[in-house]
């Protein structure tokens, strides 16, 4: 999708065109998404490449998630979604979020002996949903506008958020139970 929106952009800017003029274009544009983008993307490739996420997943294992683990599916994915909601605000990047916690979160399931299926596909989920501050790329080029406000994306962000954590953690666990994610 990046490659598509830059080609876009560089077929609009070539001589005779007379789409885009870069002076009048850069000026605009709020050059912050860009640099939160690139260095969440630098990150998560730093994770996964150093086996940074075997060692965080042995790390939240003894902490914390082995016991939730215990408690049954739906209560260690309504956990990992919370934490998927909340790891947003460091993270916005949805794919590198993504990046950084797939190797952790499926690290942790081998560990405790679960289809690791059952707790990745949360994760995949959860990195389209940054839905309380203006802090995803697609949001924050919006908010930079200066058409909305932080509290108009918080007043229904928090109610959408809270009902996808039920919602996808439900789904799952049932999913996970009928046997359909293997």
């Amino acid at each position: 999708m990046n490659m598509t929106a830059w080609t876009g952009i560089f077929v609009m800017s070539l001589p005779g065109m007379d789409m885009v003029d870069w002076k009048d274009a850069s000026s605009k544009i709020d050059w912050s998404a860009f640099l939160i983008c690139g260095a969440a993307t630098a990150l998560a490739t730093v994770v996964a490449n150093l086996g940074t996420g075997q060692w965080l997943s042995g790390i939240l294992s003894n902490l914390f998630l082995s016991k939730v683990a215990g408690m049954g599916v739906l209560v260690l994915l309504l956990v990992i979604n919370l934490m998927m909601a909340v790891g947003h605000y460091p993270m916005p990047q949805g794919v590198s979020l993504a990046g950084l916690c797939l190797p952790v979160v499926g690290a942790l399931a081998i560990e405790l002996g679960m289809n690791p299926i059952v707790v990745c596909l949360p994760v995949c989920m959860s990195t389209s949903m940054l839905l309380l501050v203006p802090i995803d790329p697609t949001c924050f080029t919006t908010y930079s506008g200066g058409n909305w406000k932080i509290k108009d994306m918080m007043g229904s962000g928090i109610i959408i958020t809270l009902g996808y954590i039920i919602i996808a953690s439900l789904w799952t666990a049932l999913m996970a139970t009928t046997g359909i994610l293997g």
